[in-house]
């Protein structure tokens, strides 16, 4: 599956979304990774094991910190970065256009696969609208900044 991985500027990957990476990856790698993609999957049953590459949007905080820990885990990583030419363009348009590139796999370069689901740390408006583009497209999404999916996996 190719994930885009989203959160707010000023916010981090936390611990929960750098685990939810590594156990989505490599659920076998142990038996708590495994435990944990059991409870990502009863959050949302469309998840699969494997992530075959990371897409993010280039930003300071939650995208920087999904760049390094996919390549820490071996995850290819695309960027889609918003260019200044795209803000003077698209002015504060540029943000949900990036997120529709990311959904729908259009680089700078050339097309590729669309993503299939996503992972969202907390985030403003930015965040809100990947999320609700992806929904809409009807892409599995694990709003790790949602209280009730924190609550279930406040066990882990």
């Amino acid at each position: 599956m190719r994930w885009i991985v989203c959160g707010g500027r000023r916010e981090r990957l936390g611990v929960m979304g750098r685990a939810a990476l590594a156990a989505i990856h490599r659920p076998e790698a142990h038996a708590w990774l495994g435990g944990l993609l059991r409870r990502l999957q009863a959050i949302e049953p469309r998840v699969r094991p494997g992530i075959s590459a990371v897409y993010e949007g280039e930003a300071e905080g939650v995208d920087q910190d999904a760049r390094v820990a996919a390549k820490a885990l071996g995850i290819p990583v695309v960027r889609f970065p918003i260019t200044p030419d795209d803000w003077a363009q698209h002015g504060r348009g540029a943000g949900p256009r990036r997120n529709r590139d990311m959904l729908l796999g259009y680089t700078r370069s050339a097309p590729i696969e669309p993503a299939d689901a996503v992972l969202a740390e907390r985030g403003g408006d930015g965040t809100a609208n990947m999320v609700a583009q992806a929904r809409k497209a009807g892409l599995p999404v694990l709003d790790l900044g949602d209280p009730a999916v924190a609550a279930a996996l406040a066990p882990f």
